[in-house]
């Protein structure tokens, strides 16, 4: 039972922590920058989040909060206790695959913004998806040790 026990904490857990990544990645800022000369008067603000102001970033962000929100459907059928064997390795891969992506859009970011002397910053969007995808990857792959 007690087993039976802990491997439900786990599925609550990457349940939660993968709602809440896919919500920042959904509904908050990415990443953002400034660029300012005070002596023209110009000044530039932007930022990356899932909006048709970001149509070449949008796509991917949304597809890595679609995967952290697959890992959530996962949760809930394992917490039903239907869950097939294989599907819990797809979630762990979904969580990885959703890693990746972020991963991806955070290290071009850095580097183009990098490359035109701008202020930048990550925001809750990058942290929330990026911390959630990392905990739902850890507390599946402990489901997946009790399983076992």
């Amino acid at each position: 039972m007690l087993q039976n026990s802990q491997q439900n904490n786990f599925f609550v857990g990457s349940f939660i922590t993968s709602v809440v990544g896919a919500a920042a990645l959904i509904l908050a800022d990415f990443a953002g920058w400034y660029w300012g000369n005070y002596y023209v008067g110009v000044e530039e603000r932007g930022w990356l989040d899932v909006s048709f102001d970001n149509i070449l970033v949008a796509p991917i962000l949304l597809t890595a909060a679609i995967l952290l929100l697959l890992c959530t459907y996962i949760s809930i059928i394992a917490l039903r206790g239907e869950l097939p064997p294989q599907y819990l390795q797809y979630s762990k891969f979904a969580a990885l695959i959703s890693i990746g992506l972020q991963l991806v859009v955070a290290i071009i970011f850095i580097v183009i913004i990098t490359l035109d002397e701008s202020e930048w910053w990550f925001d809750f969007g990058f942290y929330g998806g990026f911390i959630g995808g990392i905990l739902t990857f850890f507390l599946l792959n402990q489901a997946s040790k009790t399983i076992e």
